[in-house]
């Protein structure tokens, strides 16, 4: 350490040649220790800040030890090191019985130099340099060590960092090495240890460190991407991936756990693009017998996707009793297994309308979540719970469900993170606080827009013109109405809360002309036919309230009055609410109709107190901001009213 006092002339010359930089001031501290000359300044400093660096950098550098000297400049490669990295990096090269040998001696003598050396934990083991020196250091690596031995010791890096399951940084480094496919290699090795534990955006992130002409050239790759989109809920880009798999498969590169892979994604698609359940069936079941037991997460969710298709083809409640029995005989707790059976029952008692059962099941969800630590399943837990709380009108409960589910949106399955932010919207509206509503539509619609996927954004503006036809603002609505196009599909509304052709039945229902009431009542009949061929209960619920409003608007009062009652003969034994609630004042004067006729009076009289009084109504808040398509102001979910919640353990005590 540097002892001797510095001429305060000198002390100020040398921090002008610096410009002050600490590291500068701290190498040139460094050269005056070692030339012993403390009252001078070299004359051949007379070039920029850059020279000067490298100049102390390199008069440094020359009075250490030659196996110092090696350490430092190889080190310089890696972003962060421990002592068995170093060993396992560059100590082979090391020459031996020389006393400095070894990444330990190496670090203690940094320590001991004071040689801008950053400790990165409590343990003491992870370091990194000033990143300065660090950039001092590579530049004096490239100019003593050729391309080559360069790669060599980027290779033994991510050998040791792969074997350590710290993958990105093995990931970088092979890439730096110039070897994309052992980078390639590296992601397919590992990516379903982070699928088992639903950590499919890891996997994301692993696949945006790639080349992309590297993904387009391995089948396993474009599987991982697959998992990926499905996990976002981003269905249509999954057929160009499977069918490039199916190209480049040869009978070198074709194995059964491969085949299983496609068969999955292609049941699932077949389940939720086409609402074909037999043919999901069928794919599904290829896939059971083809993927080894290794693959837990996908042969979990490929039981999940058989457990909806027996669903959708009628067969439900022997699907709930099997699934129970797996629940109840397994022996020992695979938690992968157990929350897809949990998670299958809780999807079927949504189809099948009944709010009652889904409610305990999805706590049930929740504590294999919450004892596993696994946050991804506690958001779907809340999510789902809320979502039987939303429908039975338990307002307050709903909230804190959607707000966790919102919370984790950058984590979670990325249909759950729109639904929930448009769950938040509608519960807002629904406790009549329209303000609260309008600020969180604003945040949904920064994120969807963030997520790049158009259909997200599709269902964000569906959601802005349901609120606005909530609040009354009929001409925006309208004008969404008007743009939006898709055509009504059933297997994509499932339970979900808000449906962008169903947004658009509703908005064409109020705006009243026999037009518009055609079309909505088309769309009804068309969505009806295909929830009814499907068992999707909670949509029939929803559809049959929209085709008696239409009739009633058409004059049509018989068939009105039958569709109602249909929509609650199968919505009391499950409890749904909201779907009747939010149809407003049209809908009480139907109920009140039937109520006189002696139809369903005691549910009636249940719905009824559901129903916001008229004067009891909040001024209406300005929508101009949201109907212009602004840039909104960047929110965070802890700005959410409400929100404070979001800092609570999940909930499982509701009942």
């Amino acid at each position: 350490m540097l002892k001797q006092q510095i001429d305060e002339d000198i002390a100020v010359a040398w921090s002008k040649k610096t410009e002050g930089w600490v590291t500068g001031l701290r190498l040139a501290a460094l050269s005056i220790q070692h030339r012993g000359d403390f009252k001078t300044i070299p004359p051949e400093l007379q070039g920029g800040i850059q020279y000067v660096m490298e100049y102390l950098f390199s008069e440094v550098l020359s009075h250490q030890q030659t196996d110092i000297r090696k350490y430092l400049l190889k080190s310089s490669i890696l972003d962060r090191f421990c002592a068995p990295l170093c060993d396992a990096t560059f100590s082979a090269d090391a020459e031996p019985g020389n006393a400095q040998n070894g990444a330990r001696q190496f670090i203690a003598w940094l320590k001991k130099e004071n040689l801008f050396l950053i400790n990165l934990d409590a343990e003491d083991q992870w370091f990194r340099y000033h990143h300065l020196f660090k950039d001092l250091l590579n530049r004096q690596l490239r100019r003593h060590y050729s391309a080559g031995d360069i790669k060599t010791l980027h290779s033994r890096a991510s050998e040791w960092l792969e074997a350590q399951d710290l993958i990105p940084e093995s990931i970088k480094h092979a890439l730096e090495a110039g070897d994309a496919v052992s980078a390639a290699e590296i992601v397919e090795r590992h990516r379903n240890d982070e699928v088992v534990q639903d950590k499919w955006f890891v996997v994301g992130n692993w696949l945006d460190l790639l080349p992309p002409e590297i993904i387009l050239q391995r089948p396993g790759l474009l599987l991982a991407q697959a998992w990926q989109r499905f996990n976002q809920f981003r269905l249509l880009e999954i057929p160009p991936l499977l069918e490039r798999v199916n190209l480049l498969l040869t009978d070198e590169n074709v194995t059964e756990s491969l085949l299983g892979e496609l068969d999955f994604h292609w049941g699932y698609l077949a389940i939720w693009l086409e609402g074909d359940a037999e043919a999901t069936l069928k794919r599904l079941q290829g896939a059971r017998n083809r993927l080894p037991e290794t693959h837990r997460e996908l042969i979990a969710e490929t039981e999940f996707d058989l457990a909806l298709a027996r669903q959708m083809i009628g067969d439900g409640a022997s699907t709930i009793e099997y699934l129970e029995e797996r629940i109840q005989t397994t022996i020992s707790p695979d938690f992968t297994m157990l929350t897809r059976w949990v998670g299958a029952q809780i999807f079927i008692y949504l189809m099948s309308g009944d709010l009652k059962c889904a409610l305990p099941a999805a706590q049930r969800l929740g504590s294999f979540g919450k004892e596993g630590g696994n946050a991804h399943l506690l958001a779907w837990a809340e999510y789902l719970q809320a979502l039987a709380l939303y429908q039975s009108n338990r307002l307050d409960e709903a909230l804190q469900g959607f707000l966790f589910a919102a919370e984790k949106r950058d984590i979670c399955h990325r249909k759950i993170a729109v639904d929930a932010l448009a769950g938040l919207v509608l519960t807002y509206h629904a406790m009549q606080r329209p303000d609260d509503a309008v600020d969180t539509l604003n945040l949904f619609m920064k994120f969807a827009r963030g997520t790049a996927d158009p259909e997200n954004v599709a269902v964000a503006e569906s959601c802005r013109a349901r609120l606005a036809l909530m609040l009354a603002d009929l001409k925006s609505a309208i004008s969404w109405a008007q743009s939006f196009d898709a055509e009504p599909h059933a297997p994509s509304a499932v339970f979900w809360l808000e449906v962008p052709f169903i947004t658009k039945t509703k908005i064409q229902i109020a705006e009243g002309t026999r037009e518009s009431l055609e079309k909505a009542i088309e769309s009804v009949e068309s969505l009806r036919r295909d929830g009814a061929a499907l068992h999707l209960t909670c949509l029939t619920i929803e559809i049959l309230v929209l085709k008696s409003l239409a009739m009633e608007k058409l004059g049509s009062t018989n068939d009105a009055q039958e569709a109602l009652e249909e929509a609650l003969s199968l919505a009391k034994p499950g409890g749904w609410i909201r779907p009747f609630v939010e149809a407003g004042p049209p809908m009480v004067d139907l109920l009140m109709r039937l109520h006189k006729q002696n139809i369903s009076v005691d549910y009636i009289d249940k719905l009824l107190p559901a129903f916001p009084e008229p004067e009891s109504k909040p001024p209406l808040p300005d929508l101009g901001a949201t109907n212009d398509e602004r840039e909104f102001e960047s929110k965070t979910v802890a700005q959410i009213p409400n929100s404070k919640s979001l800092d609570r353990a999940p909930d499982q005590s509701r009942a």
